[in-house]
């Protein structure tokens, strides 16, 4: 495993001292690829790209045309972008800025920073992500991974961190902007959504394939859950399974708002899981002649060589689907 030249700084610290760099550079200030590390990029057979050229481009601060008035050989960059993750608010902040990126969670002591790029022989657009180091817990020293980004609803983004061998360290997350500019500690800055969000609808116009429609409800579910089934058909119904969970959160999230004329929530929890890699999720719902099957799935145990943070996470899935006065049933899913 190649060392990278980055110095293994906290999560806190490396991100902090980041934005303030950032914020010397003024409003306006069109970011470059200055801060390409090319000991990374090659310990990956991978080349520099310019990250105004990736599918979710339209979600940053990159400039039309701007490639046009660069010397020869610089890479046009996006202007300082910052998102958090949905569920972990600002606790989970992620910063592109130029061609690079950097990633990091208070709550699972994780940093990753990388650099915009495409391994050598392969012209698909969607295998190019960031290559870099990351910094976990029980590291002595940075290590070898990668972040894949991709455009999700709205302006929200997709994000999933692997190490150097192609395992999942952390992902997939779903990304939103934000305009924090520090990183907040664990378990403070959460996001919640606005009490006047839109109910969230079905989806019917994107289904799954095969069997009933469903969606994965949206919001901050962080907490401790029951471990029981949940079905919820009618808003009162949802308060009061909402009011079952304690957050562990202050101020708590807000509850997510469903459309329930045409909607229910259907779903469980588990309990905890015990490690980052732990999670549940709903895999597929089928309508029976007399029942509503929704399976669901415990995420695999990782290979040994694989690295997982050390924390608590609560195992629940919840998700929207068409209303139906059929029993619910939850099983695990077959394969």
């Amino acid at each position: 495993m190649t060392k990278s030249r980055i110095r293994a700084a906290g999560p806190m610290g490396l991100l902090t001292s980041l934005l303030m760099v950032l914020g010397a550079c003024g409003p306006g200030v069109g970011g470059t690829g200055g801060a390409v590390d090319s000991a990374d990029l090659a310990a990956f057979g991978a080349s520099a790209q310019t990250v105004c050229g990736a599918a979710f481009a339209d979600r940053l601060g990159c400039t039309p045309g701007q490639a046009a008035a660069l010397p020869d050989g610089q890479l046009a960059g996006t202007q300082t972008s910052v998102y958090m993750d949905r569920q972990q608010g600002a606790s989970l902040l992620v910063v592109f800025s130029g061609n690079s990126v950097q990633l990091s969670w208070a709550c699972g002591r994780l940093d990753f920073v990388g650099t915009w790029g495409q391994a050598s022989g392969n012209a698909q657009a969607n295998d190019q992500r960031f290559f870099g180091t990351q910094m976990a817990p029980g590291q002595a020293s940075r290590s070898l991974a990668s972040l894949t980004v991709q455009p999700a609803a709205g302006k929200a983004l997709s994000a999933v961190l692997r190490d150097a061998a192609g395992q999942i360290v952390l992902g997939p997350i779903e990304l939103v902007p934000t305009t924090i500019t520090q990183p907040a500690a664990c378990g403070e800055g959460q996001a919640s959504p606005p009490a006047s969000a839109e109910p969230q609808s079905c989806d019917l116009s994107l289904p799954n394939s095969p069997g009933v429609p469903f969606s994965p409800l949206q919001g901050n579910l962080h907490g401790s859950w029951p471990a029981q089934a949940y079905v919820a058909r009618t808003a009162d119904e949802w308060a009061a399974l909402w009011a079952r969970h304690d957050p562990l959160q202050v101020p708590p999230p807000e509850r997510p708002v469903v459309d329930f004329a045409r909607c229910m929530i259907v779903g469980l929890s588990l309990g905890w899981g015990s490690n980052g890699c732990s999670g549940v999720s709903i895999t597929a719902v089928d309508e029976t002649s007399d029942a509503l099957r929704v399976s669901y799935r415990l995420n695999p145990p990782p290979p040994p060589d694989v690295f997982c943070t050390a924390q608590l996470v609560p195992l629940i899935a919840l998700a929207r689907v068409r209303q139906s006065p059929k029993p619910v049933l939850l099983v695990p899913a077959s394969n």
